[in-house]
């Protein structure tokens, strides 16, 4: 079974299991991220669900947190492998999976996977802040839309705005209105705008643009 935990900093949670129970993990995850027919997919499945499993397939190959010394029963221990992924990230992830889900066959494995994922995912909240998490917990599978074709360009905005804040639990408690202020309104829609400016301007579509990569993360 996996587990999760905040991060020293709180930045997001770190997910550990054994190899089996990462890559069944990867496997359910892979399986939802592949429907290439549904409406306004890309953003979606080809870039917000390739961020975590990316993440989690490298922690069973021992690329990533490896523990040696993980207790596993009475006076037993065992090696578990595990990766970091920030809450915005984690909570964008389920939404998208859960979508998914509701348009794709799933087995009782795929559906004890996410599970676990949501679980420990509420777990690793209130390990961190109880007060905060009561409202980020609310955004667990609910009030995140990933149908949208910006989705993973909103997701990377809120990734940005996220990281300039200094890490903490102001910065943890924060989280709930800094979803709400992309969820919808004038904000959204000027940022939308901008988006679709920009794209105009370097004569591309919206599914090329990027942003720079984070490379200095405090967890």
């Amino acid at each position: 079974m996996i587990f999760a935990k905040p991060t020293p900093k709180g930045t997001g949670a770190e997910f550990w299991g054994d190899c089996n129970d990462l890559e069944s993990l990867y496997g359910t995850m892979s399986k939802l991220a592949e429907p290439s027919n549904l409406s306004n997919s890309y953003a979606r499945n080809e870039q917000l669900l390739t961020i975590i499993p990316y993440d989690l397939r490298h922690a069973y190959q021992e690329e990533r947190l490896i523990g040696h010394y993980i207790l596993n029963g009475v006076d037993t221990y065992t090696t578990y492998y595990g990766f970091r992924a920030d809450w915005i990230t984690i909570l964008y992830t389920i939404s998208a999976l859960r979508y998914n889900a509701g348009m794709t066959a799933t087995n009782e494995l795929d559906q004890s996977n996410l599970l676990q994922f949501e679980h420990w995912t509420r777990k690793a909240l209130h390990m961190f802040d109880s007060k905060g998490a009561y409202a980020i917990e609310q955004f667990i599978n609910g009030r995140i839309d990933v149908s949208s074709k910006y989705v993973y360009l909103i997701h990377q905005e809120l990734i940005q705005r996220y990281y300039s804040m200094k890490p903490n639990k102001t910065r943890f408690r924060s989280i709930p209105q800094l979803l709400i202020s992309m969820g919808y309104g004038k904000k959204l829609e000027a940022f939308i705008n901008q988006v679709e400016l920009e794209a105009k301007s370097l004569g591309c579509t919206i599914d090329d643009l990027e942003y720079d990569d984070i490379t200095s993360i405090i967890w």
